[in-house]
This record gives C-alpha cells, sequence and structure tokens, in this order.
C-alpha cells in the first residue's frame, strides 16, 4: 500500500512540475512596440481611423517564442499591431477633426508602451 501512494504521489509530482515548466516557459515577460505604422501623419477630416499596418509588437517569453511559427532559438515572437491577439490591445483616443498630438496605447497585462500619432490641417 505504501508503495502505491509513494509511486502516486511521485506520478502527480511529475505531472504538476511538468505542466508548470510548460506554463512557465510560455509566460509573457514583456511587450514592446517593434516598428511603427506606417502612417502616424493624419490630415484633419481625412481620415477617422486608426491605421496600423506595418506596426508590430514584440511579444517577449521567459522560455520560448509566443503563437503560431514558434521558433525554440528565440524569445520574442513579433506581432502585426492590425492584427491584434489575446496577448495585447491597442486603445487611443484620436480625434481626427481636431489637430493634435495623441498617444496610441498598446496594453498588456504587466504594462503599457506608447508611440504618438499626429493629427494636421491641409
Amino acid at each position: 500500500m505504501k508503495r502505491i501512494i509513494l509511486l502516486f504521489l511521485l506520478i502527480i509530482t511529475l505531472l504538476f512540475s511538468t505542466s508548470c515548466e510548460f506554463l512557465f516557459s510560455n509566460m509573457i515577460v514583456g511587450v514592446e512596440i517593434g516598428s511603427f505604422p506606417s502612417n502616424i501623419v493624419y490630415y484633419v477630416g481625412e481620415s477617422n481611423t486608426l491605421d496600423l499596418v506595418d506596426g508590430t509588437v514584440l511579444v517577449h517569453t521567459k522560455g520560448k517564442t509566443y503563437g503560431p511559427g514558434d521558433n525554440e532559438g528565440s524569445y520574442f515572437r513579433e506581432h502585426p499591431m492590425s492584427k491584434v491577439t489575446g496577448n495585447f490591445s491597442i486603445v487611443s483616443d484620436i480625434d481626427f477633426s481636431v489637430p493634435g498630438v495623441y498617444e496610441v496605447h498598446v496594453i498588456w497585462y504587466g504594462g503599457v508602451e506608447r508611440f504618438p500619432v499626429q493629427v494636421i490641417e491641409r
């Protein structure tokens, strides 16, 4: 009976430590802006949406890359801003009818990264 209990505890410990290793190896430890969108200057009244084309976000993980197409030799994965995943979100309060400099926020569970966008008159 002692052997069965010991074997059971050993199996549970092994399963728990293996699943924890997997969870912690994929843990996100940082997000940063990889590249800015190609359009960060807008003209008053000519647009009403933020264009995130060519913008990327780098998601840093503890042990390996995160997301589809993982590369075991790297610790970050580049995601297009235009395809927001569950790892981060993009928030802005840009008023395209009023000239000014606005901030776009890349928000993830551990913090916020920002980049400016300008609305100018023609």
